[in-house]
């Protein structure tokens, strides 16, 4: 994975990521909390393309600035990333993969 909107050239790592060698996952701080988990339906999208926690950290970032997003957390160990909000499932899918992830509705 590439990621020139973080400027970072070079010194890919085992995996294929351009991102610091060593990181494979970070605690999550964009976790949805329980009351908004009932308040609002959620989504799970698989996502492809995250190698460490640099990607991680842009799907959740990316994901938040759709509208209707209340909180977005994903899961490098799985692929799933977890969407609380009314948000078009059409509309996450387009944001990540503008920023160079393959995503689809988790089935």
């Amino acid at each position: 994975m590439n990621h020139p909107e973080n400027n970072v050239v070079g010194n890919n790592n085992s995996n294929g990521c351009c991102c610091s060698a060593g990181l494979t996952t970070r605690p999550n701080s964009l976790e949805s909390s329980e009351k908004e988990n009932k308040l609002f339906p959620t989504q799970k999208l698989t996502v492809e393309g995250a190698s460490c926690g640099a990607c991680v950290d842009k799907i959740e970032t990316t994901l938040l600035t759709v509208s209707d997003v209340k909180s977005a957390s994903m899961d490098l160990s799985t692929g799933i990333a977890t969407v609380v909000g009314t948000a078009d499932l059409q509309s996450l899918i387009g944001a990540l993969e503008r920023v160079g992830f393959y995503a689809a509705a988790k089935q």
